[in-house]
């Protein structure tokens, strides 16, 4: 069975066979064969009034289950998420509890010392509540000695980890991930003496408030499989002993303030490492060779560091998924890295941006896993045309090339890809038209195509990928008219801008039918004819601009529709009539800019117009007029989107 990471093999077997259980309590009791005794009376006694205050402690205890009696195991469980207050101190008063499951629940306060009284107690879980203060040194006594697993994580806890927690032997997981515990790694961990006897597995310690040095003795715990130290304050270098603990499957020590190099020989010193997180420090020198000899390794991220050189082959690492090298100083060479990958299967996701890589994209691109989902070249300096053989990509979801210097037409192959969710490649040199089988591109949901030097007509295929919800076309050289297939997108939704190209002709009716999109901006083109009085149907509208074109005729009154707009400019246009007083009930109105008349000229008084000159810009439509205060004539006012 997969485990999740951040939490022990034992643990999710348990959440997976009780998956609607929060509060599970077990207890182990004599043999059903044994008589029943005085001092076993007394203790289900306890016991009992333990468990009757638990659940008069916590809220929603007429859903807390019943007591059950068995000759082997008494259990009192309720579905996650039902459980509010205080955990109370009498629980410690359970002489015979060796399993504790308060996780998933909205539990407060602080944990009770009282659970160092629990002498069999073997497993605590009270992660993803709402617990506060600092974790009890007193949880780890003589009675708690054999304390297997401590997890506390997703909580809000805070102070320092006690150092008795160190002392424990028979630990094997510690999890108090994403909570406010300050201090460095416990003293008690960096005894060697007591390493040599720890069953510590699993240690995972991120998104806290560490601070210090990695102790060097972590690389001694004798059995270590997952040490997770990401999101933490930590500084100084990776001691070498966590380099050449061949236990390790998991090391996590991203965004830190770690520094120093990758061994040369750790491909060989952590043979059965299956997950190395490195990113957001300040590791330095070159991407060791000897990690393509890693072969068991599925997760290998070195983001935002200062590697240099070379990317070297990875061929070897057959059960690679993930592999991100982004925001670093490295360089493609002969881009033989990237052909190095089409053995790794599994391989999912290559995030390889923003490192200043040169050169054209290969042909061997389209020789990457069928597998592969994520493809992440953001700002380099790849240049070339985008192969047709990227093609074979038909897992692809994902497709980032954005400010590159790519060159030529989009390839036609391009609507093969199926399963392609974002395509994103603004700012490059791209040009010619774009070809009709985008339309092809059936589940993409966002389209950037802008800054680029495409030409032509906007082809109408676009109206057939309806589950677009971004589309942006902007600053171009797009001629022709817009087509009536775009306004069929229903789920337009984040924005449609088609600004900055060289469209003409009417604006179509059937530009109403945006019914759910925020943004649109059809600026700065030679756009003629009227406003449509259908755009007053966009109701969910919150920018608009339309300035920059031909436009004429009157304001429509459909715009009342659009309360919820807060900023719409239709400057730079030849609109006439009056600007309607109905502006001045749009609460939500942030910007407005209309045009610039002759000083004679009134204006609205209310809403927005109190700002006049701040946040209203009247200019550029010399036949708009109103009712109501004087203006001065305002300088041109033209923002650029």
């Amino acid at each position: 069975m997969a485990t999740i990471p951040g939490f022990p093999v034992l643990v999710v077997t348990i959440l997976l066979a009780f998956a609607c259980t929060s509060c599970f309590l077990s207890f182990s009791t004599v043999s059903s064969s044994a008589p029943a005794t005085l001092h076993s009376t007394t203790s289900d006694d306890t016991d009992l009034q333990a468990l009757l205050c638990l659940k008069l402690h916590l809220s929603n205890s007429d859903t807390a289950g019943a007591w059950l009696h068995g000759a082997v195991t008494r259990q009192c469980s309720t579905a996650a998420g039902l459980l509010n207050g205080h955990i109370p101190p009498e629980l410690g008063s359970l002489n015979r509890l060796f399993y504790l499951n308060l996780s998933y629940n909205n539990l407060m306060g602080m944990i009770p010392s009282t659970l160092s009284s629990c002498s069999r107690l073997r497993f605590i879980d009270l992660s993803t509540n709402l617990l506060e203060g600092e974790i009890p040194s007193s949880l780890v006594s003589n009675k708690t000695s054999q304390l297997q697993e401590i997890i506390l994580s997703n909580n809000k806890l805070h102070g320092r980890i006690p150092d008795r927690l160190g002392t424990i032997c028979s630990l094997s997981a510690l999890l108090v991930a994403n909570n406010t515990l300050t201090g460095g790694i416990p003293a008690s961990l960096q005894n060697s003496s007591s390493l040599e006897i720890s069953a510590l597995n699993w240690l995972l310690l991120s998104q806290n408030n560490f601070q210090g040095a990695i102790p060097s003795s972590l690389g001694m715990i004798p059995s270590l499989e997952q040490l997770d130290l990401t999101f933490n304050n930590l500084s100084g270098t990776v001691p070498a002993s966590l380099y050449h603990k061949t236990t390790l499957t998991y090391l996590a020590v991203g965004t830190n303030r770690l520094s120093g190099q990758i061994p040369y020989d750790i491909g060989f010193t952590l043979p059965n490492i299956q997950t190395l997180i490195l990113q957001g420090n300040h590791f330095h020198g070159q991407i060791p060779a000897s990690l393509g000899n890693a072969t068991n390794i599925q997760v290998l991220d070195l983001r935002d560091n200062s590697f240099q050189g070379t990317i070297p082959s990875l061929e070897n690492l057959s059960s690679l998924t993930e592999l991100n090298l982004g925001m670093n100083q490295l360089e493609a060479g002969d881009w033989s890295f990237l052909s190095s990958l089409a053995n790794c299967s599994q391989f999912g996701s290559i995030n390889l941006d923003r490192k200043i890589l040169k050169g054209e994209l290969p042909v061997s691109t389209g020789d990457l896993p069928r597998s592969l989902q994520v493809l992440l070249l953001t700002e380099n300096q790849i240049s070339g045309t985008i192969p047709p053989e990227i093609e074979h990509l038909t897992n692809l979801t994902l497709l980032y090339m954005e400010n590159n210097l790519l060159a030529g037409n989009l390839p036609d192959s391009i609507g093969n890809l199926p399963n392609l969710f974002v395509l994103s490649l603004s700012q490059n040199k791209l040009s010619g038209q774009v070809p009709s089988s985008i339309g092809n591109l059936n589940k993409l949901s966002e389209l950037y195509l802008q800054e680029n030097n495409f030409s032509g007509l906007i082809p109408r295929a676009l109206g057939y990928c309806k589950n677009l919800e971004t589309l942006n076309l902007s600053c171009n050289g797009f001629t022709g008219s817009i087509p009536k297939e775009l306004f069929t997108l229903s789920l337009l939704s984040e924005g449609l801008d088609l600004s900055h190209n060289e469209l003409s002709g009417d604006i179509p009716l059937e530009i109403g039918g945006l019914i759910n999109l925020d943004m649109l901006n059809i600026s700065n083109n030679q756009l003629s004819g009227t406003i449509p009085s259908t755009l007053g149907s966009c109701v969910h509208l919150g920018s608009l601009h339309m300035e920059g074109n031909l436009l004429h005729g009157k304001i429509p009154e459909s715009f009342i529709s659009l309360r919820g707009i807060s900023e719409m400019d239709l400057s730079r246009n030849y609109l006439s009539g009056e600007v309607p007083e109905f502006f001045e009930l749009f609460s939500s109105m942030m910007l407005l800019i209309c045009r610039s008349t002759t000083s004679k000229d009134r204006y609205p008084t209310g809403g927005i117009f109190q700002n006049i000159g701040e946040v209203v810009f009247i200019e550029g439509n010399k036949l708009l007029c109103a009712r109501s205060i004087h203006l001065p004539q305002l300088p041109l006012f033209s923002e650029v989107r």
